[in-house]
This record gives C-alpha cells, sequence and structure tokens, in this order.
C-alpha cells in the first residue's frame, strides 16, 4: 500500500559559481585595462593631469628600495 521511499535531506541552495564572483554581470564584453593604462592611471589627478609630485616621490621611493636590497642582491649573486 505505501512505498518506502528513502528520506533524503533537503536540497541546500548552491553558491554562486566562484568564477561569476569575478566576471561582470553585463552582456557586453568589457576591454579590460592593460597594466601599463593601470600603472599610469596611478599617477592623474581627478582633473586628468598627471601629477608629477607623485612621480618624483615614487621615484625616490623606488631608489631608496632598490639602494637597499642592492647589497643583498649582489651577495647572493656571489656565493
Amino acid at each position: 500500500m505505501f512505498q518506502m521511499r528513502p528520506q533524503y535531506p533537503p536540497h541546500r541552495p548552491r553558491p554562486p559559481h566562484l568564477y561569476s564572483l569575478f566576471t561582470p554581470q553585463h552582456h557586453h564584453q568589457v576591454q579590460p585595462k592593460t597594466t601599463k593604462d593601470n600603472l599610469l592611471a596611478m599617477f592623474k589627478t581627478s582633473e586628468g593631469n598627471y601629477d608629477l609630485e607623485k612621480i618624483g616621490e615614487t621615484v625616490q621611493q623606488i631608489t631608496d628600495i632598490y639602494q637597499q636590497i642592492s647589497p643583498m642582491i649582489t651577495k647572493l649573486r656571489n656565493k
């Protein structure tokens, strides 16, 4: 009379695919910016001009870092 059906636990909703979390939800394809465009955009002001002071400060920081790690790299090369 009654059929014995196995009792399954209720289904939990599936989380969205990880891939879909990082893709735009637009129907048109978005052109990715190049690294060069992203790098140059970091040095622009809100008006769209290049911030020469920021560029100079960044160059100075890179120079300071190079001077700090240069002796360590030289030692590693000579081993």
